[in-house]
């Protein structure tokens, strides 16, 4: 493998929107079969890669390639549990595993990733699996991309459940700055566990987002989901394609998991409500498990009008958030 002369790169890790989200079936172990239309939002965190030196903050060492973190404007700890640090060890751990020789300027080498939050945090937006799949992207380009696209998508999944989409999605959105080749798009079909990414033309959309201040824990909402809901199979097949081809092509737009996550929230709710009554959006529907509500615009004039009607309001609701975006471009 030839040396690789870059040094500072500098990636967006965008979120998304659910754009259909059902739960189809409940493996012996636990995880959920999903089928789920998903596609990019212009809301994104920052996140720069610089190669240097070693130092003493010492997180992961493979091929002796030190892991330094710093998250910015975020509360999230910088321990195993944030996906961020789980996707840059599991890339450096698949390369291992692949015997890839890596050049010799990049032994002895750290990388130090600085993450600037902007995305929030359990909401729905797949920030978290964002933040992982850029740094599996920009890990694999440090080092020269001894993995294809597809390899870290399939690493991604053991990882997080949205994470090989989040991959798919944010190289198309950062190809300009990746030398790695592939077939991507900012939207996909979803489904198995989250394994099975297929990508898709986007639908190009207006956008306003509010998000209450409070966190979601998903998997409060799919223990909710196994009590709503009954699957007659344990064991779904999981390669099955009818349902995910109609969902390419119609504009059918559900989200399985909303109506739990307004029963359990009251905040997402207050929302929800606000935003159906006096908001003139073609619809209103939440991303992921909540709790932020997306309104969806064909109109880019009352897309303005509402956003500013929408941050009025929200100075009245102490932590709402509103945020003016787009879908699909």
């Amino acid at each position: 493998m030839k040396s690789k002369s870059l040094e500072i790169l500098e990636l967006k890790a965008y979120g998304k929107i659910n754009l259909f989200l059902d739960v189809v079936g409940r493996r012996v172990d636990g995880y959920h079969f999903i089928r789920s239309k998903m596609q990019d939002i212009e809301i994104y965190d920052e996140i720069i890669f610089k190669r240097g030196i070693k130092s003493s903050n010492n997180h992961c060492n493979f091929f002796d390639i030190e892991l330094e973190f710093c998250m910015k404007n975020s509360t999230i700890p910088c321990d195993d549990d944030n996906l961020a640090i789980k996707g840059a060890k599991k890339v450096l751990e698949k390369i291992s595993l692949k015997g890839v020789e890596l050049p010799k300027d990049v032994l002895g080498s750290a990388i130090n990733i600085e993450i600037n939050k902007k995305i929030p945090i359990s909401a729905g937006l797949a920030g978290g699996s964002a933040d992982a799949g850029v740094c599996m992207l920009g890990i694999n380009e440090l080092l020269g991309n001894p993995l294809s696209l597809e390899e870290l998508m399939s690493a991604g999944i053991e990882v997080g459940s949205d994470v090989p989409f989040s991959i798919m999605m944010n190289f198309e959105a950062n190809k300009d700055r990746l030398t790695m080749t592939g077939e991507a798009s900012k939207a996909g079909i979803i489904s198995g566990v989250g394994e099975i990414v297929s990508p898709i033309n986007t639908e190009k959309y207006e956008l306003i987002l509010i998000n209450p201040g409070i966190s979601v824990s998903t998997r409060r909402i799919y223990d909710e989901v196994d009590k709503r809901f009954s699957f007659k199979k344990e064991d779904y097949d999981s390669e099955k394609t009818s349902a995910d081809i109609f969902l390419a092509q119609k504009n059918n737009k559900y989200n399985i998991m909303q109506a739990l996550t307004l029963d359990l929230y009251d905040e997402a709710k207050e929302i929800y409500d606000y935003m159906k009554r006096n908001l003139n959006a073609d619809m209103v529907m939440m991303s992921g498990s909540g709790p932020t509500m997306v309104a969806y615009y064909s109109d880019k004039e009352i897309a303005d009008k509402d956003f500013i009607k929408a941050k009025i309001e929200a100075s009245g609701h102490e932590g709402w958030k509103v945020f003016r975006t787009v879908s699909g471009r």
